[in-house]
């Protein structure tokens, strides 16, 4: 009697344990690689995990008005820049309301010239903007901010 007890435990928590798991597995996650913000003004990238695989790139803007232009600047290995106006690319990208901007990372992975990058928008006079901070995509198609390598 005792033995069929035993055996009733030890596979209820064997099925809890592997209902929580594959709970757990199929669910998006979100997590942050830059947030910066510039007084009221505050650009947040982030990227939505799932399977363990990046499915989406996030931008999330507070900003107290709408901002005029997004561009994506590229930075080779000689750190010259190249700034490229996105406005297009994001009129046919997923906006859910009006301070997030979610598009597929294999389109974007795609589209990539250089391996460092960062995403930015020009503000409301067109003279400042504010940018996030540089991005990399590693050998295993893995999005990270980059180490400047300076300690101390």
């Amino acid at each position: 009697m005792e033995d069929i007890f035993t055996y009733i435990i030890v596979f209820g928590l064997l099925t809890g344990f592997s209902a929580l798991y594959l709970f757990r597995k199929d669910s998006k996650r979100s997590f942050p690689l830059s947030v910066k913000q510039w007084g009221k003004y505050i650009l947040t990238v982030s990227v939505t995990k799932q399977n363990r695989k990046i499915k989406d790139i996030v931008l999330e803007l507070n900003f107290p008005v709408d901002p005029n232009d997004f561009f994506v600047e590229f930075i080779d290995n000689n750190r010259e820049k190249e700034s490229y106006v996105i406005n297009d690319f994001l009129a046919h990208v997923n906006k859910t309301g009006s301070n997030k901007i979610v598009f597929p990372y294999d389109d974007f992975r795609s589209a990539l010239k250089e391996n460092r990058f960062r995403f930015g928008c020009f503000l409301e006079d067109n003279n400042s903007k504010i940018k996030s901070h540089e991005l990399t995509i590693s050998k295993h198609w893995n999005i990270y901010p980059v180490d400047s390598g300076r300690y101390n």
